[in-house]
């Protein structure tokens, strides 16, 4: 029997060439779209900072995968990202929560449609936001949150400016990509 919501699959440990602690597997599935099946990655990095991403099962191999639109409903939206903050809510220890939303196939586009729905959706979502500080980039699209307690700040802000980088230069490969 197939169940739906928000499950567990497996911890992924890092391969050589990957930078993160650990990184944690989830399914969701809802029961008005049980045709799609999404992947949440929770990437956990040295002190506590956590990337948090979805796609498509049907796209675990293509590297654009968190690129493609699989054109879901408002509701299944809101509810994966629902998912994706439960899952967060699941890790041990207080964590940065930062993602980045990935512009489609082909654009580049400050402030996408996809971030903007993402950051409306967590600041009225994410449980306290209001004792969370904030950091982002309209430019590469990508947030990050932590709580003001963070015993992290200062590195997890690092973390963050390195993760900008990271976005830009995978922005540039990925239009010179498209462009060939």
């Amino acid at each position: 029997m197939t169940k739906f919501g928000l499950h567990f699959i497996q911890n992924v440990n890092p391969r050589k060439e990957d930078h993160f602690k650990e990184k944690k597997l989830y399914r969701y599935r809802s029961k008005k779209a049980k045709q799609y099946t999404t992947i949440i990655e929770l990437e956990i990095y040295e002190k506590n900072n956590c990337v948090i991403s979805f796609y498509q099962k049907n796209l675990g191999n293509d590297k654009n995968k968190y690129r493609r639109r699989a054109h879901l409903s408002a509701g299944h939206i809101l509810a994966i990202l629902t998912s994706c903050i439960e899952a967060y809510a699941e890790l041990e220890y207080d964590h940065s929560f930062i993602f980045s939303a990935a512009n489609d196939l082909g654009e580049n586009i400050e402030e996408n449609k996809r971030f903007s729905l993402y950051d409306k959706f967590l600041e009225r979502r994410f449980p306290k936001y209001e004792e969370y500080e904030r950091n982002g980039s309209i430019a590469t699209n990508t947030l990050m949150l932590f709580h003001r307690s963070f015993q992290y700040k200062n590195d997890a802000l690092e973390f963050f400016r390195k993760f900008k980088e990271k976005t830009i230069q995978n922005i540039i490969n990925s239009n010179q990509d498209f462009n060939e």
